[in-house]
């Protein structure tokens, strides 16, 4: 029985896994939350490329992130959260 190479490692700060953490959340909430004209878009962009699925596409988004959240949350490191605008900045 072969096993798979060992995979190289990278070090990230915490700050800076909680800022991509932080982007793959907004990616996340605007993928599922997509209205249906930009969700035909999705499909659009996945058909030329073979073998990839929006669905499959949005699920990494939301895994990846639940994976960075836990292993931040392993270091002690609080992660971010969305920022959600103050509802009467929205419109400056």
């Amino acid at each position: 029985m072969t096993t798979a190479p060992q995979q190289p490692t990278i070090t990230m700060s915490a700050g800076s896994v909680a800022r991509l953490l932080e982007v793959l959340d907004y990616c996340d909430e605007f993928l599922r939350t997509t209205p249906p004209i930009v969700r035909t878009e999705l499909v659009d962009f996945c058909h030329t490329r073979p073998g990839l699925a929006p669905d499959w596409l949005i699920d990494m988004v939301g895994l990846h992130a639940l994976h960075l959240r836990t292993r931040l949350t392993e270091t002690g490191t609080t992660p971010l959260t969305i920022r959600r605008p103050n509802p009467s900045q929205e419109d400056r």
